[in-house]
């Protein structure tokens, strides 16, 4: 599907984008500007909050060509991208995150079940469908590990249409 592409317009989802910069978010930083110089259109929808505080960060902004949208927060990662799907031929979605993650996987795998997917969707699990079950709190790690074990795993079955590796593990 994604070799058939067109319009070349990539819709990204992630909770932090630039100026934040750790691992998955310099993944990104560099990733898109690239794909813009070869002729994409790319938006990021993230979040307006920093590691260190909710909600500071334009909602409006570009960086390296790269169009960021971002979106108020609800306590510590809770967020929903809104026309994440709006003319997209790609969707991606980095991290395997609780929220917005579930919300839109089971969209797609809805608009897919009646025929009106009409974009790949992409997952860029980062290390967030991890086994390093240990590194989260206590519910955090109750609530993800069920989401991966349950939900999660059928939604990846049966909703993406890529996963993008980016660790051996």
């Amino acid at each position: 599907m994604i070799s058939t592409i067109s319009h070349k317009r990539l819709h990204v989802a992630n909770r932090y984008f630039y100026p934040v910069v750790a691992g998955i978010e310099t993944n990104l930083a560099e990733l898109c500007p690239r794909l813009v110089e070869r002729g994409w259109s790319v938006t990021v929808y993230t979040s307006q909050s920093t590691l260190d505080a909710l909600n500071v960060l334009p909602s409006h902004d570009v960086h390296r060509g790269v169009s960021i949208r971002r979106y108020r927060s609800f306590g510590r990662g809770m967020w929903f991208p809104r026309a994440l799907f709006r003319d997209a031929d790609v969707v991606e979605l980095d991290n395997f995150d609780v929220f917005p993650h579930v919300v839109v996987l089971i969209a797609a795998w809805l608009l897919k079940l009646i025929g009106r997917k009409r974009f790949a969707l992409v997952l860029a699990s980062h290390g967030g469908f991890t086994p390093e079950w240990r590194t989260f709190p206590l519910l955090a790690r109750a609530v993800k590990r069920a989401y991966h074990r349950t939900i999660g795993r059928f939604l990846i079955n049966h909703a993406v249409d890529v996963v993008r590796a980016v660790s051996l593990w």
